[in-house]
């Protein structure tokens, strides 16, 4: 259990990685592209959603591409995968099995915290505007403002934080207390 965690972890790191060589080596353009083809999904994804639940469509493309994000969900997640389906396979450990379960553990928080923002659209706000209130202070007291531009303006580090608040409290409480069988 250790060891998965430890490669889906390394694995998110090396898609981070991927992508700003790719964008620092090779093309800006093509890091643009991956970008708005996964909020093209992601659009089309929400508005669908949201004509499931019967809601305004427009709420939902709002939701999935200026709240959670999708292009950029979609971009790393994607290469977060593949780095994840390529190290559980050199480590011997079932490929299916951990990047299936991850994938589904990605979906399921995405749907958690999609119906969050429904329902609960001002706490949800303050949430992420405390994240980004603490993450601006630790910043701006080491004097760290180029370091504040990239993770909180560019790369919105606040938003990936709760992402990950999330999957380790679905991945803790839920996914290891259910589906294993009794000792």
């Amino acid at each position: 259990m250790v060891r998965a965690h430890s490669l889906i972890a390394t694995s998110w790191i090396l898609a981070l990685a991927t992508v700003i060589a790719l964008w620092w080596f090779i093309s800006a353009d093509t890091v643009n592209g991956l970008f708005e083809t996964g909020e093209a999904v992601g659009a089309v994804s929400g508005r669908g959603l949201a004509n499931l639940f019967g809601m305004d469509p427009a709420i939902g493309e709002i939701l999935a591409t200026d709240r959670m994000h999708a292009g950029r969900t979609l971009a790393i997640g994607s290469f977060m995968l593949l780095w994840l389906a390529l190290l559980t396979y050199l480590n011997c450990v079932p490929v299916l099995r951990t990047v299936g379960n991850t994938l589904v553990s990605i979906f399921i928080v995405h749907l958690i915290l999609g119906l969050l923002w429904i329902g609960f659209t001002s706490p949800m706000s303050w949430w992420y505007g405390l994240h980004t209130f603490v993450l601006k202070s630790v910043f701006r007291g080491f004097g760290l403002h180029k370091t504040e531009t990239f993770f909180l303006v560019i790369f919105q580090a606040q938003s990936l934080i709760i992402f990950a608040e999330v999957l380790f409290l679905w991945r803790t409480f839920v996914t290891n207390r259910f589906g294993r069988p009794a000792h």
